[in-house]
């Protein structure tokens, strides 16, 4: 059956729906278990025979949840969410570009904004393992050369590496943005040579910022 996973997260917090009980058709939106908290702005990837939603905006714009859940999508009528490690960033985190590595439970996360809205634009790259046990779920890598928020991220299998695109970052005074800058600057982290850490490639022909980015599997 198609389904379109970004529905769970609509769903109202408090309402519980059997989506198993409920026949539908090929195509057709279907309500799914709610999410454990409100969460906008949030990082998610389909993460071996798991959907992982990690913080976000939470309740109000001012506040970031550093949760991170789980669902199983091998279970047709799952009754919970599962409660995973918190990302290692206390104040939460939004706009990071995710990407998980094709035939890997590996879920990337790089820069984005610290905090609740409108946050700050940071340099930590993260690494989330989902067959990893409670307590070391979470890894850091190489940061980022420069603080970026809603940048791109694809995976280049040829070299096995992350490649980060664009992003913004963002000038606030008082509570209030003030200013917004787009960047060309596009990096490279080979995942066999942390060491080396982001080596910068050529320059995006535009800069852009809250961009979707598909990598190819081959």
């Amino acid at each position: 059956m198609i389904r379109l996973l970004a529905a769970v997260l609509v769903v109202p917090v408090g309402v519980v729906v059997a989506a198993c009980e409920i026949p539908r058709f090929v195509g057709d939106w279907e309500p799914a278990i709610p999410y454990p908290i409100p969460a906008a702005e949030a990082q998610g990837q389909i993460v071996g025979n798991d959907l992982v939603i990690v913080s976000g905006f939470s309740n109000e714009w001012n506040f970031a949840s550093p949760k991170t859940y789980s669902l199983d999508l091998n279970d047709p009528c799952p009754e919970s969410w599962t409660e995973r490690d918190d990302v290692p960033v206390p104040e939460g985190l939004t706009h990071a570009a995710a990407l998980v590595v094709p035939g890997t439970n590996e879920f990337y996360m790089c820069g984005g904004y610290v905090g609740g809205h409108p946050g700050v634009h940071d340099t930590k790259c993260l690494v989330f393992d989902n067959e990893a046990s409670p307590g070391s779920q979470w890894d850091e890598l190489p940061p980022l050369p420069e603080g970026r928020g809603g940048g791109g991220m694809v995976y280049d299998s040829v070299s096995r590496s992350l490649v980060y695109a664009s992003g913004a970052q963002r000038t606030v005074e008082n509570g209030v943005i003030t200013k917004i800058v787009d960047f060309h600057e596009t990096w490279k982290l080979r995942l066999d040579a942390l060491e080396e850490g982001w080596v910068q490639q050529p320059d995006l022909p535009f800069a852009a910022n809250h961009m979707s980015c598909v990598s190819n599997p081959s």
